[in-house]
């Protein structure tokens, strides 16, 4: 739960910051549960994800639950629970708690009336259908061979001794991603630049999802961004649809940009932001490589999406949260006014979900990655995400969101923002009246996600922020953190 008190008292329902408050979520099981404290068993971690608002103005998710097993061993098992849950107006009358089936197994479900939530096991069976394969080092070896041979002409006959997996990144559902390091048969072909990748990287996709990431890889290597001084990406390797399995060359990295962002910010010394505005220059002269590098695929994407995401969780929450209803429409109607129709030929080849956790740093090299969301559209939005996502995750949790140290820490972040924008126009064209509408956008869906997805522990940092961006560029608002 937040430690601020001062988060939109008249707006976040009581129910809903019970509902997510894992603490109260854990003293519930573990006393409607017998299978849970007193047979030894005890919950060591529990978390309250209720992601998804459906039409019927119930919340639905999972709660991932961390099991200390009786003995003293120390042993932890995982339990993954399905959860429904329902506002106090859409509650059946008369339920009490219960608990059926054996916990953690199949089958298993539970009520607890006081807080609207059902729980129930869930299996964790919503991995891409590819994960598995990637995750077993004997059967992935031969389709990363056949993946690394149909590449290049000068490896066709290369023969794959050994590769070690590592999980980098798991997200159920979408996507898994598996990083090799690759061990080769003596007098295996390819030397030099012609040398075959020493690490590779897999992602499983969930069906019919990854095709169109491997088409705008293939087309930004055959584009000038291959050769950039700037920027490096990974090459395209291969994509086998059957699976969903898509195999790329490495990025060089030794930490990501948000993670440097993160290590430096919280003990700033004039050569560790040096470093940082050093690497964010180069960040924006290779966004605005990428944005003129002239590849001509992948879907449009217009503001109209971002309104449209917007204007649908506002309906969706109106109807539970009925001081929901209207947030925002002034500061809507301004974004709309400043974006409108894009000029003709304003629109550009996009990363689509530009953050700092999308560069990867290796000294003084960036390269960038994740190319799922690419598509052509207004170059401000990719800038706008960046700098947004800058001061969102550069901000942190201070102890006083009011306090000096946070008034510090924003204007830090306001500088670097600048900066970014100031590098990116020095190469290249954008509005800056554009930047700020799109991020206008981009703040309002946070914060209204915030509630949609139940991210309350959130919402007081998201609200400070939002008002601090408003009172920044004199745009019309709430004030939302009241």
């Amino acid at each position: 739960m937040s430690t601020y008190s001062s988060i939109l008292p008249l707006v976040t329902p009581r129910w809903l910051l019970e509902v997510t408050d894992a603490r109260r979520v854990h003293r519930a099981l573990e006393e409607i549960e017998p299978a849970l404290g007193r047979s030894g068993s005890s919950i060591k971690k529990c978390k309250v994800k209720l992601r998804v608002l459906g039409a019927d103005g119930r919340w639905m998710g999972s709660v991932p639950i961390e099991v200390e097993e009786p003995g003293g061993a120390g042993a932890v098992r995982e339990v993954l629970l399905a959860a429904r849950f329902s506002p106090p107006d859409r509650r059946a009358d008369g339920d009490r708690a219960v608990a059926r089936g054996r916990f953690g197994e199949p089958g298993w479900r539970c009520r607890i009336p006081e807080l609207g939530l059902e729980l129930a096991t869930r299996a964790d069976e919503d991995d891409p259908p590819g994960r598995s394969l990637l995750m077993d080092p004997d059967r992935v070896r031969g389709l990363l061979q056949e993946s690394i041979r149909g590449a290049r002409t000068a490896w066709r006959g290369v023969v794959v001794s050994s590769c070690q997996p590592e999980e980098t990144r798991r997200k159920l559902a979408s996507r898994s991603t598996v990083r090799y390091r690759l061990g080769y048969e003596p007098g295996s072909p390819g030397a030099g630049p012609d040398q075959p990748p020493a690490v590779v990287v897999a992602k499983a996709y969930r069906p019919g999802t990854g095709s169109g990431t491997f088409s705008a890889m293939s087309a930004l290597w055959t584009s000038a961004l291959r050769r950039s001084a700037t920027v490096r990406i990974a090459e395209p390797i291969a994509y086998h649809p059957e699976i969903d399995v898509l195999v790329q060359g490495p990025v060089p990295e030794e930490a990501t940009l948000k993670e440097l962002i993160g290590d430096i910010l919280t003990e700033p010394d004039p050569t560790a932001l040096g470093r940082l505005g050093a690497l964010l220059e180069r960040t924006a002269t290779g966004l605005a490589e990428l944005h003129r590098c002239g590849v001509n695929t992948g879907p449009r994407r217009g503001w109209e999406e971002e309104l449209g995401e917007v204007e649908g969780r506002l309906r969706a929450l109106g109807a539970v949260i009925p001081q929901v209803e209207g947030l925002g429409r002034e500061l809507v109607d301004r974004a709309g006014a400043i974006l409108g129709p894009p000029p003709p030929g304003g629109e550009v080849p996009s990363h689509g979900g530009f953050r700092a956790a999308q560069v990867l740093v290796a000294g003084h090299d960036i390269g960038f990655i994740d190319f799922d969301s690419f598509c052509m559209a207004d170059p401000a939005m990719d800038l706008a995400e960046f700098v947004r996502f800058l001061v969102q995750e550069g901000f942190g949790e201070p102890d006083c969101l009011d306090g000096a140290e946070a008034r510090a820490r924003l204007s830090l972040l306001d500088d670097l923002s600048d900066a970014v924008l100031d590098s990116y126009r020095a190469t290249a064209q954008v509005d800056p009246q554009r930047v700020v509408a799109w991020q206008a956008l981009g703040w309002l869906n946070r914060l209204l996600a915030g509630w949609a997805k139940a991210k309350t522990d959130r919402l007081a940092i998201d609200a400070h922020l939002m008002d601090h961006f408003l009172a920044r560029w004199g745009l019309p608002g709430a004030p939302f953190a009241l």
